[in-house]
């Protein structure tokens, strides 16, 4: 493949984003479909070397739990996830644009109705949030955001 993305294509390392599923390319014509309209998941990035290996590394050791890393690319209103639960405790941190995590949560009060709270993350923020937490994201410009996942 001739794209510059074709090495992690062919390694399903980069998926996209569906409502609720990830959607790996087969060819440069669906990557160049995909790129514009969903969001990137560039996975697998704690087995790189340098920086975000590190980090992965000494997360997992002091935790004495796996880690994943990908990182999330978004165009302006691209598609991504709906809402939806992880099976991992998460560690984001916002490397550009601004992008809105959106969450819903049991009122105490009436059973059955759920609340939503949003949390705004610039450049350079960071967010922790467990896993099984229901949520999802918006952005209204280019933006990415690294996680850090942290298995049981």
């Amino acid at each position: 493949m001739q794209h510059p993305l074709g090495e992690h294509v062919e390694s399903r390392r980069l998926a996209f984003a569906e409502s609720d599923s990830l959607t790996y390319p087969k060819n440069e014509h669906q990557l160049r479909e995909l790129i514009h309209s969903r969001t990137a998941v560039l996975q697998s990035l704690e087995l790189s070397h340098g920086t975000i290996g590190d980090i992965a590394s000494a997360v997992s050791g002091q935790l004495k739990r796996p880690t994943s890393v990908s990182a999330y690319i978004s165009s302006p209103h691209s598609d991504a996830f709906g809402w939806h639960t992880d099976e991992w405790d998460s560690v984001v941190m916002q490397m550009e644009g601004v992008k809105i995590f959106h969450f819903l949560s049991n009122s105490g009060d009436r059973p059955g109705q759920e609340r939503q709270r949003s949390v705004r993350l610039n450049p350079c923020d960071a967010l922790l949030f467990h896993m099984n937490s229901t949520h999802m994201t918006t952005t209204s410009e280019p933006s990415m955001h690294l996680s850090i996942s942290v298995r049981k």
